[in-house]
């Protein structure tokens, strides 16, 4: 297929797992920290208007991030935008606890600046998964992604549950931390240019070759 990978072959590529598990870090971040940031600013901060504010304003961070990471990665590239990201989503959520000590300033702070880190995929999956796979057959294999949605809409209640319960606040934020940690170390080996080119060579490296007297047996037989 000139155009790009089939869908049968990409599900067979390392890359496509790859995206699969960043993208499942990433939203398994998201929708903890969006679904559970206020109840933890609740346990130091009393003032229901400012968490009301940090809420209101981190849609504004949430748009301007998808727009810094698209402009980055098309600057540089997918590699280089996703390893920034995780980088910056391991420090800042692992930090979400220490703001119990420094403030709520901090905390809008540390909350608004993962708001507008998190985008980051949402805004870059969709392209590197065309330039990986190509344009024919990259938005039906952009929908495989979305089967990582799937596992974490069941996980997020039952982790946070358990996290919240065994270790508390701080336990669950370091948890999270290490997905986006584990996401880092896995972008670290995707390919800076990703290609169809590239993931066809790859697969057929994999197919095994006859040697000549395999070849030579294989005429025997048949004639």
């Amino acid at each position: 297929v000139t155009a790009g990978c089939v869908e049968k072959d990409a599900l067979k590529s390392r890359e496509f797992y790859m995206l699969w598990m960043t993208r499942f870090c990433a939203v398994l971040i998201t929708q903890t920290v969006s679904g559970f940031y206020k109840a933890f600013g609740q346990t130091f901060i009393s003032d229901d208007h400012f968490l009301s504010l940090v809420g209101a304003v981190s849609s504004v961070f949430n748009c301007t991030g998808r727009l810094f990471y698209g402009l980055l990665m098309d600057r540089s590239s997918y590699k280089c935008a996703m390893l920034l990201e995780m980088t910056c989503l391991t420090v800042l959520v692992a930090s979400l606890p220490v703001t119990q000590l420094a403030g709520k300033i901090m905390f809008a702070t540390c909350v608004w600046l993962i708001y507008f880190t998190f985008p980051g995929t949402v805004s870059t999956q969709p392209a590197v998964t065309t330039q990986t796979f190509g344009h024919k057959y990259g938005g039906t294999i952009y929908g495989f992604l979305f089967t990582s949605d799937i596992l974490n809409n069941f996980l997020v209640g039952t982790l946070s549950d358990k996290l919240l319960s065994g270790g508390g606040w701080t336990a669950m934020f370091l948890v999270l931390a290490g997905f986006s940690l584990f996401a880092f170390i896995l972008t670290l080996f995707f390919p800076k240019s990703p290609s169809p080119e590239m993931i066809r060579n790859k697969r057929l490296q994999n197919v095994p070759q006859l040697d000549p007297e395999q070849c030579t047996s294989i005429l025997k037989i048949n004639t």
